[in-house]
C-alpha cells in the first residue's frame, strides 16, 4: 500500500510551505529540474495508481457491490493521495466484505491520510486480528503510534517497515523525526544523514525540525535561511524558538500536522487544546495498554465536545443587551476572516450613550462583544484564515461599546454603535500568527500557472519508459540465465546422482560376486565356445582318463571369446600342481589356473 505518511501530500497547509520554499516570493522560474531516481519511482507509483483506479471504476461500473473492486479503488485512491475519495470507496467495500483484512488496513491508511490516529490504529488493530499482513501498514501505524504519544511503538514499526523497504525516504524522514521528537537528535540526524547527502529538500526540512525541537535554535534558523525565501524564513523562526518547549504530542502533530500551539508556551504549562484542564487523579506506576490510552483518548475527546457543547448553549442563552468589551487595537485596518477564541464574558458596567457614530456595515446580526483574555489553552495552529496583515504586536486597547442593531425599513438615522475613552486597562497579548498566517501571507501562483519545479518533459518520459523496458528486459534475461542456471545444476546433480548410484551398485554387486566367487585354483584341459560343447569334452576326457577324472567335476568360465574348461578346485596351487602332472603323465594336456575374486566360474550342465 503506496504511504500517506508525507504531510505535503495530506495537508494542504504545509503543501503550501513546500511550495514557498520550491519557489521563492518573487516566482522565478527555477533551472530545469533532473528528475531524481526517488522522483522516477513516485511518477511510475502514480501511474500505476492512475492505471488501477482506472480498472477498478470499471468493474464497479459492471457491478457496483463488487468489493474488490471497491478496495482496490480504495488503495488506488490512498496512492493518489485522496483519502476522502478513498473512505467513500473503503466504507462501501467494508460493507460488502465485513471481514476482509485489506480494508481493514486502507481504512487505517486513509484515517491517517486525513488525520485520525485514533480511529486508525482501531482499524490497523482489526486487520491484525483478521490477519492481516503487517508490512503493508507498518508506516501508517507508526506514524498513528507518534501523533498518539506512542514514540517507542512508532520507532519499533519504522525500523521493521525500513527493513522491508531499505531507504525509502518517507519512512526515514518519518523514523529520523520520531527520534527527535523523542530527544535523541544526534541519532535522528545519523539517520537522516543520507538524505542530506543526496540534496533531499524534505530532509532538510526534516532537519530544521529536529534541531529546533532540542534546543538547538540556532542551527535550525540557519537551515531555515538556507532553504527559505527571506521573508518565509523570518516569518517561521518564532515557531522553531518554541518547538522545544512542546509536548511530545504537540512537536508531532506540528511537523507532520502542521498544527503548531497558539498563546503562550512554558515547560511548566503546556496543554493540548482538547485537555481536561481538571486536575487529574493520581497516576499509576504501571504503563497503560493500548486500549487504555485508546480509551482514554476517546474520554478526553467526549468530554472536550460536551463543554464546547455547553458553552455554545451558554452563549446562545445570553441576553441580547449591550455589553462592554476591551480589545486591542492599531490603525483602522478590517481583518478579514479572523475567528478568535470565545471564552465566556466577564459583565462590566454599562457606561451612559456617548455621541452615536455610522452604522458598521459589516454585520447583519446583534454582536455580543466579549472580553479576550491572554490564551493560556493551547489551540491549533490551523483552526482559521487570518489576514496577512495582522502584526504580532498592537498598540493600547481602547473600549469600545456595540450595541445590538436591526436593519431599518425606511431610511432613517439609527443610533447603532457609540464609543468613547476610557482608563487605560490590561492589555491581553496578541497571539502570534500561526504557520497557515505566515503561508497565506505569501502570494504564490497557483498551480495551474506555477512553472513545475521538477516537471517531467516528453523527452524524460520517453526516457523513463525505455530505462523501465530495459529494466525488464534485463530482469528477464537474469531470470532466464538464472532459470539455465538452475536447470544446468539439476542436471548435474541428476547425473552425479545416477553415477554415484551405478557405482555404489557396482561395489555391492562385486562384493556379492566376490563372496560368491572367491579366488581358487584350477587345472584347465580344454578350451571351446559352448559350455554344452565342453560338457560333452569333459565326459569324453573322463572315459579316456578315468583314473584322473575320478572324483572331479568339469567347470566352464568365459575367457575372452572362448570359455575355459576346467576341473577342481583345488584346496591349494600345490594340490592343483600334483593333479596336472599326473594328468600330463597319463598322456593329458593341461595346465593350473587360478581365478580371481569375484570371476565367475560355474559348473557344467550335466554329466
Amino acid at each position: 500500500m503506496t504511504s500517506l505518511l508525507h504531510p505535503l501530500f495530506r495537508f494542504p497547509a504545509l503543501a503550501l510551505v513546500t511550495v514557498a520554499i520550491a519557489v521563492p516570493a518573487s516566482a522565478q522560474v527555477q533551472p530545469a529540474h533532473v528528475a531524481t531516481p526517488a522522483e522516477r519511482a513516485a511518477f511510475q507509483e502514480r501511474a500505476d495508481a492512475q492505471k488501477k483506479l482506472a480498472g477498478a471504476l470499471s468493474r464497479i461500473a459492471q457491478d457496483g457491490n463488487n468489493g474488490y473492486a471497491l478496495l482496490d479503488a480504495g488503495e488506488a485512491a490512498i496512492a493518489l493521495n485522496d483519502p476522502q475519495a478513498a473512505l467513500g470507496f473503503l466504507a462501501r467495500a467494508e460493507h460488502a466484505m465485513p471481514r476482509e483484512a485489506r480494508v481493514k488496513s486502507a481504512l487505517g491508511a486513509a484515517m491517517m491520510g486525513i488525520g485520525k490516529d485514533d480511529q486508525a490504529l482501531r482499524y490497523f488493530g482489526e486487520a491484525e486480528s483478521l490477519g492481516a499482513r503487517e508490512r503493508t501498514y507498518l508506516g501508517e501505524r507508526a506514524l498513528a503510534y507518534e501523533l498518539s504519544g506512542d514514540g517507542a511503538a512508532a520507532q519499533r514499526d519504522y525500523r521493521a517497515a525500513l527493513a522491508i523497504k531499505p531507504g525509502d525516504p518517507t519512512l526515514t524522514r518519518n523514523y529520523a523525526l520520531s527520534m527527535g521528537i523523542a530527544g535523541n537528535s544526534k541519532a535522528a540526524l545519523a539517520i537522516l544523514n543520507p538524505l542530506l547527502a543526496s540534496q533531499d529538500r524534505a530532509a532538510w526540512r526534516a532537519q530544521a525540525f529536529i534541531l529546533a525541537m532540542n534546543g538547538q535554535t540556532d542551527e535550525a534558523a540557519k537551515t531555515v535561511d538556507a532553504m527559505m525565501p527571506v521573508d518565509l524564513a523570518r516569518g517561521i523562526k518564532p515557531y522553531l524558538a518554541r518547538m522545544d518547549n512542546l509536548t511530545p504530542v504537540q512537536k508531532a502533530a506540528a511537523v507532520h500536522l502542521g498544527r503548531f500551539p497558539t498563546g503562550p508556551l512554558a515547560p511548566s504549562d503546556v496543554r493540548l487544546a482538547s485537555a481536561d484542564t481538571r486536575v487529574p487523579a493520581p497516576t499509576s506506576t504501571r504503563k497503560p495498554t493500548r486500549a487504555e490510552r485508546d480509551a482514554a483518548r476517546r474520554a478526553a475527546r467526549d468530554q472536550a465536545q460536551r463543554e464546547k457543547a455547553q458553552r455554545e448553549s451558554a452563549a446562545r442563552a445570553l441576553p441580547p443587551p449591550v455589553r462592554t468589551a476591551t480589545v486591542a487595537r492599531s490603525q483602522p485596518t478590517v481583518v478579514a476572516s479572523a475567528s478568535p477564541r470565545i471564552v465566556p464574558p466577564t459583565p462590566t458596567p454599562t457606561p451612559s450613550p456617548p455621541p452615536a457614530m455610522p452604522e458598521i456595515a459589516q454585520r447583519a446580526e446583534p454582536i455580543r462583544s466579549t472580553q479576550l483574555p491572554p490564551s493560556s489553552v493551547v489551540q491549533p495552529g490551523f483552526s482559521g484564515n487570518a489576514s496577512a496583515s495582522a502584526t504580532p504586536s498592537l498598540p493600547p486597547a481602547q473600549e469600545i461599546t456595540i450595541a445590538p442593531r436591526t436593519m431599518p425599513s425606511a431610511p432613517t438615522a439609527t443610533p447603532t454603535s457609540v464609543y468613547g475613552p476610557t482608563s487605560p486597562t490590561a492589555i491581553a497579548p496578541a497571539p502570534e500568527k500561526s504557520l497557515f498566517d505566515i503561508v497565506n501571507a505569501i502570494d504564490v501562483a497557483p498551480a495551474s500557472e506555477r512553472p513545475p519545479t521538477a516537471a517531467l518533459s516528453a523527452a524524460e518520459l520517453e526516457r523513463i519508459k525505455q530505462e523501465t523496458l530495459a529494466e525488464q528486459a534485463a530482469e528477464e534475461k537474469r531470470a532466464a540465465v538464472e532459470k539455465a542456471k538452475a536447470q544446468a545444476a539439476a542436471k548435474a546433480k541428476q547425473e552425479a546422482d545416477a553415477k554415484a548410484k551405478a557405482e555404489a551398485d557396482a561395489k555391492k554387486a562385486e562384493k556379492l560376486a566376490k563372496a560368491a566367487n572367491p579366488a581358487r585354483f584350477w587345472v584347465q584341459v580344454a578350451t571351446g565356445g559352448e559350455a554344452k560343447a565342453l560338457a560333452f569334452d569333459f565326459r569324453r576326457l573322463a572315459k579316456k582318463y578315468p583314473e584322473q577324472f575320478k572324483g572331479q567335476d568339469g567347470w566352464t568360465s568365459q575367457w575372452g571369446q572362448t570359455r575355459r574348461l576346467v576341473v577342481g578346485p583345488f584346496d591349494s596351487l600345490k594340490e592343483a600342481k600334483a593333479w596336472d602332472a599326473g594328468y600330463r603323465k597319463a598322456g593329458g594336456d593341461s595346465f593350473t589356473w587360478s581365478s580371481t575374486d569375484g570371476l565367475e566360474v560355474e559348473k557344467l550342465p550335466g554329466k
